[in-house]
């Protein structure tokens, strides 16, 4: 339907003008009989409420307003449209796979919760790594909450995809940094495991990129852990081993494969490191981060922070 125009206000005005032009007041005469010779008039009189006059010619002047103040400026009066709603199925499940967690983990989480049962999602994992050609399983699904919907499998492909997205508009990125995008993958997983602290992933990440150049040792223990499982007790000196390769103290290179699910800060600041030149961090009590450029900084901060 097109909006009113002028014309058509126009028209309503001499309407109503012609409505109110029927409407006489009448002077009456005292009571009495009319001159000789003259016929007795009869007027019939219409009385309007005074009020009731007032609302009409105001309610009259706001229609007329409204349609020229739509005709000119091209107003839509708001129409309110129902909003068509989700139905959300009772039997989805939002599962919360946190930073960092292995694949076994997730498998574990799954079968607490009843979703699957135990050893289902690493099934899953390793057909999704097979058919799609990934050179290793771990590291390449993404944290984070996500629906559990109809089996384990459908879990896996959905957790391998979501990591798919989220990488994409970084690829571009590679030539410069050097790597491929499983050397990515590996290096946010490193990163994700070394701090859940957002502002302090790229900082992280370029000492990683910054040691990798300068073919130096990584020195990030939690590799050793992953590859030893032991995420709850201290490192021992016979834990370290040459000869193993996920031992970055000593070996030299990216471990073989990632050490956890990343989340897509870990992924953003694998792709976008911070730029500095330092090669040695620690973290305080207070999970601050102290930064040092040689082994005698490192030191420093180790007597000032940890001791």
């Amino acid at each position: 339907m097109t909006p009113p125009t002028r014309e058509d206000a126009k028209k309503i005005v001499a309407k109503k003008k012609a409505q109110l032009a029927r409407v006489r007041i009448v002077k009456v005469s005292p009571r009495g009989r009319p001159p000789k010779g003259k016929k007795k008039r009869v007027v019939r009189m219409i009385q309007i409420p005074l009020t009731l006059f007032i609302t009409s010619v105001a309610v009259l002047a706001l229609v007329i307003g409204l349609l020229i103040a739509w005709q000119v400026t091209g107003y839509r009066f708001p129409v309110r449209v129902a909003k068509e709603e989700k139905v959300v199925s009772p039997d989805t499940e939002s599962v919360i796979i946190y930073g960092g967690y292995t694949l076994e983990e997730i498998d574990t989480l799954l079968a607490n919760k009843k979703l699957s049962k135990r050893g289902e999602f690493l099934k899953a994992a390793e057909k999704v790594t097979v058919e799609r050609g990934l050179p290793f399983s771990e590291g390449w699904f993404l944290s984070g909450s996500h629906p559990f919907e109809g089996s384990a499998d459908q879990f896996a492909v959905q957790l391998q995809d979501r990591l798919n997205s989220a990488v994409r508009p970084y690829l571009i990125n590679l030539e410069e940094l050097g790597v491929t995008l499983s050397d990515v993958v590996v290096i946010a997983s490193m990163v994700q495991r070394e701090t859940n602290n957002p502002a302090q992933m790229p900082l992280i990440a370029q000492v990683i990129y910054n040691r990798l150049k300068e073919g130096m040792p990584l020195g990030i223990d939690a590799t050793t852990r992953y590859g030893l499982k032991a995420w709850d007790r201290p490192l021992t000196t016979e834990d370290f081993n040459p000869d193993y390769p996920y031992d970055t103290r000593r070996r030299r290179g990216l471990p073989p494969t990632g050490i956890g699910a990343p989340t897509p800060e870990a992924l953003t600041a694998a792709f976008n490191p911070a730029h500095h030149n330092y090669f040695y961090y620690l973290h305080d009590k207070s999970g601050a981060l102290h930064m040092g450029r040689t082994y005698d900084e490192h030191k420093e901060n180790i007597a000032k922070f940890l001791n």
